[in-house]
């Protein structure tokens, strides 16, 4: 879906001599690669995630945990 917010860039963009369209490339190059350095933690998983696991097949394996999660997790700290 094209919003009006990207077709008014998209519009830009077209305005700009090739030179500038290059140079604006380098921009969002450069943005893309800070953002995954200030989120090592989610491009780590993006980078391990397997798009063959399916949410059914999470919930199934997250089923077998007997009782409440975040209580089991709260145990494991207090026991350290």
């Amino acid at each position: 879906m094209v919003t009006p917010l990207k077709k008014r860039i998209i519009q830009a963009i077209d305005e700009l001599t090739e030179e500038q369209q290059q140079k604006l490339w380098e921009v969002i190059e450069q943005v893309r690669k800070e953002t995954l350095r200030e989120e090592p933690f989610l491009a780590s998983i993006r980078s391990e995630a397997d798009p063959r696991i399916t949410l059914k097949q999470v919930r199934q394996e997250l089923s077998s945990i007997e009782g409440n999660l975040s209580d089991l997790i709260a145990q494991q700290r207090e026991a350290r």
